[in-house]
């Protein structure tokens, strides 16, 4: 494991490189995580993934955006445009330390969202970066959904507290589940739309897209067939509960075994 900060000096990314166990393979996994306010949640879940992937041969790389983790940023001051420079910024990083010739992306939620439309950030990189695969467990679909489902579990949240400070809203400063929401955040979120409605981003081209999700829904099966012709997609649903949208449950972590050997073992048959 080797930790390090990269990116630009004024504005550093903090990440972590993982090198396989054993059996190398010339590939290397970038995984993006969702939004501050499901972070925590999913870190089991990514250190487990990260040790199942090592068997496995790949080297790996995980990251924190601009703005969130130990990365440079006030918290709240990225939007979805820096988060996917960002993204490609960590693929680049990736490729330097490993040496590796082909990568994969693993996204969960909002990380999801980003890892799927790095179409066009991917254009602007100063060398060619390539992705063999890409596995999105249970994505974001729309952005707008996405900010209701967070408006609604805020509002139980007050609803249900007991410290008289969070039953008062600060409309100056707004904020969802704790971390602030800016204006342009809002903004970049209502812009997402993977169903190919409105002015979302570009798609990232990938040789094989695979989504995982907890849940059976259309709109899960229905992504897995956007990304273009030429490209093998598919959809894999891991009968796991996640509670991604359980107030209750929000500060637990996600343990689901079953989804974390269901996105390794796509991958390992998809870059042998």
């Amino acid at each position: 494991m080797q930790a390090s900060y990269f990116g630009k000096s004024e504005a550093p990314l903090f990440g972590v490189h993982y090198p396989p166990a054993k059996g190398q393979k010339r590939v290397g996994v970038l995984l993006c995580y969702p939004g501050p306010e499901e972070y925590m949640r999913v870190h089991w879940a990514y250190r487990n993934l990260v040790q199942q992937l090592g068997r496995h041969g790949f080297h790996v790389f995980k990251f924190d955006y601009y703005g969130t983790g130990d990365s440079a940023g006030a918290m709240g001051a990225g939007d979805l445009a820096r988060w996917r420079r960002d993204a490609v910024t960590a693929l680049e990083e990736l490729r330097d330390l490993s040496g590796v010739s082909r990568l994969a992306l693993v996204g969960t939620r909002l990380g999801g969202a980003i890892a799927a439309t790095l179409g066009e950030e991917l254009l602007r990189a100063e060398r060619p970066l390539t992705i063999d695969a890409m596995v999105l467990w249970d994505p974001v679909v729309s952005g707008v959904a996405y900010l209701g489902e967070l408006s609604a579990l805020q509002d139980r949240r007050i609803l249900n507290s007991r410290n008289p400070l969070e039953q008062h809203v600060n409309e100056n400063c707004p904020e969802l589940l704790g971390y602030p929401l800016s204006r342009q955040m809002e903004q970049s979120l209502r812009a997402l739309d993977l169903r190919g409605q409105g002015k979302s981003a570009a798609m990232t081209p990938a040789r094989r897209t695979i989504v995982v999700g907890s849940e059976e829904l259309t709109q899960y099966s229905d992504l897995a067939k956007r990304f273009g012709e030429g490209v093998e997609t598919g959809f894999v649903h891991v009968g796991e509960a996640c509670f991604w949208r359980v107030q209750e449950l929000l500060e637990q972590a996600i343990l689901p075994s079953r989804i974390v050997q269901a996105v390794a073992d796509q991958l390992a048959r998809t870059c042998p």
